[in-house]
């Protein structure tokens, strides 16, 4: 059945790419997650860990080098809430379980709540906007009572061991992941500025 010239079938297959494209993504296979999705030019992303929305996306061959680096292997599932059609516009509201090595911490939970938003644009289904937060149904965000940061399994002291500047052009979505949890979980007032600096650098690249 066809909604406003969107049909059902292609609402699935938006599904589908955004299960691949998770897949490809937390096992640093960033080319196969660019072939998947056409980054409209307005496109924005709201990050997951707080921080400045960003505008465009940079699909520059050192920004995918980079972001490749940054995964290096987990698995995803993606789970759909709901969709919604209207006119040109296909919004998908998602639970992203997923898990994986990112950034040389230990394989840890990444799990997010995402919503993204497709534009028609010509025979294409561009991504305008994607909106991701923390956490999702059935997936613990409290802090743990044996030592290990929140919902991730890494210990406090991987978290905080490493230097801010290790991630610079760390690029997207995981720059931001990681200096909003540096931020989260630094200790003295002097590493809390540091990374807020950070945070800010990240997302005005």
């Amino acid at each position: 059945m066809a909604r406003d010239g969107i049909t059902e079938a292609d609402v699935a297959d938006l599904v589908q790419r955004c299960q691949d494209a998770a897949a490809a993504l937390i096992r640093g296979d960033v080319r196969s997650y660019l072939g998947l999705f056409v980054h409209a030019d307005d496109y924005t992303l709201i990050p997951p860990f707080g921080g400045a929305p960003r505008h465009g996306f940079d699909a520059s061959e050192d920004a995918v080098e980079q972001l490749s680096r940054f995964f290096t292997g987990g698995e995803a599932q993606v789970d759909v809430v709901q969709s919604y059609v209207s006119g040109d516009f296909v919004v998908l509201v998602l639970v992203e379980r997923q898990h994986g090595k990112v950034g040389g911490l230990p394989d840890q939970d990444w799990s997010l709540r995402v919503t993204m938003l497709f534009r028609r644009e010509g025979d294409d289904r561009r991504v305008a906007r994607r909106s991701a937060g923390r956490g999702g149904p059935h997936i613990a965000t409290h802090p743990r009572s044996d030592g290990v940061g929140p919902a991730t399994g890494a210990p406090a002291s991987v978290l905080l061991g490493r230097s801010p500047a290790r991630w610079a052009g760390a690029c997207e979505l995981p720059c931001a992941m990681w200096c909003w949890r540096l931020r989260l979980r630094s200790g003295g007032p002097g590493r809390s500025r540091r990374a807020g600096r950070r945070t800010r650098a990240c997302l005005s690249q």
